[in-house]
């Protein structure tokens, strides 16, 4: 924990990006705390110097941006994402790897999700990131919008059960008027 602190102290106006520590059980200041315990004096990092990865995400893609399976939406989301996590292991394996000692897969587990949290920043940084979400959940439909669109979607959808046949007739009556009619039957493929 020394080496950590070190390495805030020497980073105090750096951003970091984490996935859900912003309570005192699992977080920042359970790290503290713990820290403490030990003798040891914690540096702080600024409230507004914490981004937290999933909250970022829900804001974007709502709260369902990922199911919530027994991995935890982390290694899903990898997964959905193509991001390998072959040492990661579930938050709740995690806790038992600690109780039996295993100190070794929890090392490789913890390097395996800074990976994947970096890896999910870049796709979302990107707009590349693949959510469980549908357009609609996401950006929403509203009575408003459809009131906006359904008089040109009804048109539409007349406009495609009439045919090419109306538009044909259509084009070739109103050639005669503006004298433009083989030119648009010739674009349009008539």
């Amino acid at each position: 924990m020394n080496e950590f602190y070190k390495f805030v102290r020497k980073h105090k106006g750096y951003k970091w990006v984490h996935w859900k520590m912003r309570n005192q059980v699992y977080g920042f200041e359970a790290i503290n705390a713990r820290y403490r315990i030990l003798g040891g004096k914690p540096a702080s990092i600024a409230d507004n110097n914490k981004y937290d990865l999933p909250a970022l995400i829900e804001q974007l893609y709502t709260s369902k941006y990922e199911k919530n399976s027994e991995e935890g939406k982390l290694l899903s989301l990898a997964k959905r994402n193509g991001i390998a996590t072959a040492n990661a292991i579930p938050g709740y394996l995690e806790a038992k790897a600690y109780e039996d000692g295993s100190h070794q897969l929890l090392w490789m587990s913890t390097q395996q999700k800074v990976k994947v949290i970096t890896d999910l920043l870049l796709l979302t940084s990107e707009d590349k990131l693949k959510v469980a979400p549908t357009f609609i959940s996401t950006h929403g439909m509203s009575w408003g919008l459809l009131k906006k669109t359904y008089p040109w979607s009804l048109f539409l959808l007349i406009l495609g059960i009439i045919g090419k046949e109306f538009m044909s007739s259509l084009i070739k009556y109103l050639s005669d008027y503006f004298a433009v009619g083989p030119f648009i039957l010739s674009v349009l493929g008539f």
